[in-house]
């Protein structure tokens, strides 16, 4: 899928791009750093096993990074499952 977008970049130049993702770890950790370095707006669907669902059970954390670059645990049941690219850390997946 990555590279895919790659070879067909050039035809959105100059315009509002904003991708969406979902899938693997491993493939949305690939689409978020190709996001990132190029500049473009990303959102992928993060899956996660959800014990309680309301954040008592702490069985859902995913690592993100807050606009000081401080990285630290939310739970995804609280956070929510969408998540921007320039905010997850996928060094744990």
């Amino acid at each position: 899928m990555v590279s895919l977008l790659s070879t067909r970049l050039s035809a959105f130049s100059g315009k509002r791009v904003r991708i969406f993702g979902c899938g693997s770890n491993r493939m949305l950790d690939a689409l978020c750093t190709f996001c990132n370095a190029n500049g473009l707006a990303c959102e992928v669907s993060i899956e996660s096993i959800m014990g309680c669902g309301i954040g008592i059970c702490y069985g859902c954390p995913i690592r993100v990074r807050d606009e000081n670059g401080t990285v630290h645990n939310k739970l995804l049941c609280q956070y929510g499952s969408v998540v921007d690219a320039r905010e997850i850390v996928f060094d744990d997946f």
